[in-house]
């Protein structure tokens, strides 16, 4: 009997060790009008034109027991007209028939403090965007063509080859982001000419009820089977992308 102890004890082990060490799931995100770029492992997406830039990255996240996908959003207004940010108006998730709004900094800074939110944006997005700047950075245009460029001046001229100036050694996105306003939790913000905000937005992921003989259970849809897409209106324009799961290594 021990030894059937011992060796079913040394099976469950190894469930939990293979399952510990499975990679997590990543969401790459593609438009017709995105750059993506894998830095660190961790997936960007980068749109640029004449009135905006805007940085991006989706993830999923858990607080006080409930589930929701993470948004980081980086926005820099370009444009000599001010204009009013409001993520509760400003981004929609859906995944499929499932269409997300975005939860109030109110609720999200009751389960976690802002603080600690704009330290976790410093560790994992200003580092990814700083060591852009000096390893090498694997970069997706939008029509799908992919090379990596591991230095300053390799990726200036890989980026301009390619008709997008504006991206220009991702040194750019570095320099948005260490100039913008970090909220933690992204609030309502004035965005003047030239100024940059980031910050978290957090959407629930959505609940199903699953009903037995005996009992009703609510069942939150699993976001590694699905693609969502993040539609982003802005004053003069909207902009949908879709992000797609992907196994990290």
């Amino acid at each position: 009997m021990r030894i059937h102890i011992a060796i079913g004890l040394v099976f469950i082990m190894c469930i939990m060790g293979c399952a510990s060490t499975a990679p997590p799931t990543l969401f790459q995100p593609a438009a017709d009008d995105v750059i993506s770029y894998f830095v660190n492992g961790m997936p960007l997406g980068a749109i640029d034109n004449s009135s905006t830039s805007m940085l991006m990255s989706l993830e999923t996240a858990e607080l006080a027991g409930t589930k929701y996908m993470r948004l980081w959003f980086l926005l820099k207004n370009k444009n000599n007209e001010s204009f009013l940010l409001d993520p509760a108006n400003a981004f929609e998730l859906s995944a499929g028939d499932y269409d997300m709004i975005a939860e109030k900094p109110s609720t999200i800074l009751a389960s976690i403090e802002n603080e600690k939110a704009a330290s976790l944006i410093v560790q994992a997005v200003g580092g990814a965007l700083q060591g852009m700047t000096v390893r090498d950075t694997k970069i997706t245009s939008p029509k799908g063509e992919t090379w990596k460029v591991n230095d300053a001046d390799a990726k200036r001229e890989a980026i301009n080859d390619r008709n997008a100036a504006r991206m220009e050694a991702t040194n750019y996105w570095y320099d948005a982001f260490k100039n913008s306003v970090s909220s933690g939790i992204l609030r309502k913000n004035t965005m003047f000419q030239g100024q940059s905000v980031n910050g978290y937005v957090y959407f629930e992921l959505p609940k199903s009820h699953e009903r037995s003989l005996y009992f009703d259970h609510a069942v939150t849809l699993d976001p590694t089977r699905r693609d969502f897409i993040l539609t982003i209106r802005l004053p003069k324009s909207q902009k949908t992308v879709q992000f797609k799961p992907i196994s990290g290594e």
